[in-house]
């Protein structure tokens, strides 16, 4: 990934900055956008100079505009830039298997899901649209991913024990951030130059296990 230049929009926590790191050990060079200043200013203390941070938020309120709408703006402005520079360039998007793949009992955020079914639709229409151009734009569907934003569910004892089944790769684990990063990897690298508009879940086998609870 040397001479890569990669924006991540949610880069100083969770799966952002796990990327970030494996992006830089790739050799890109890497700008990471978060709403938290603190949390702005420690990612940036711990990548140093390989990375620049800064606090910006696409959000108003609520579970679509955080997870919908500023990933739309933050791609319409990424797409808006490729053309005018009259450059290539690939865009991956994070949705979720809940967005294809849902779980009625613990996992039952309608509004969530229909976000990240939503980010699957978007993702193929601009792929498509934009394949003449040379800007590539995938998906990758995660399942349940221990991050600040998944601690309601990690710290749930009956949670856990239906990820045993449900998640069952790997002893039946919660997901790390770090799971993900070769796939983020692929995309963002010239090794996917001939993939677009592609959905994989690394979901720990969530999207083919029943769970039994």
């Amino acid at each position: 990934m040397a001479n890569k230049n990669i924006v991540i929009i949610g880069g100083t926590t969770g799966i952002g900055y796990s990327a970030a790191k494996a992006f830089i050990a790739q050799g890109a060079r890497v700008v990471i956008v978060g709403r938290n200043e603190e949390s702005v200013s420690a990612a940036k203390n711990n990548l140093k100079e390989n990375a620049e941070a800064f606090s910006a938020d696409a959000t108003h309120a609520g579970t679509l505009e955080l997870n919908l709408t500023s990933l739309m703006l933050s791609n319409q402005a990424a797409v808006k830039k490729f053309l005018e520079l009259k450059k290539s360039g690939t865009i991956l998007n994070m949705s979720s298997v809940l967005g294809f793949s849902p779980s009625p009992k613990y996992f039952s955020t309608h509004a969530y899901a229909a976000a990240k079914a939503a980010i699957i639709g978007f993702s193929k229409s601009i792929a498509s649209y934009y394949a003449k151009n040379d800007i590539r734009i995938n998906v990758i569907a995660p399942a349940l991913v221990e991050t600040p934003m998944a601690q309601r569910a990690a710290g749930d004892e009956k949670v856990i024990s239906f990820i045993k089944t449900k998640q069952p790769l790997n002893g039946g684990r919660i997901s790390q951030p770090e799971d993900l990063d070769g796939l983020a990897v692929y995309f963002l690298s010239e090794q996917s130059k001939f993939t677009t508009g592609q959905v994989i879940a690394v979901d720990g086998g969530w999207s083919v296990s029943e769970g039994i609870e």
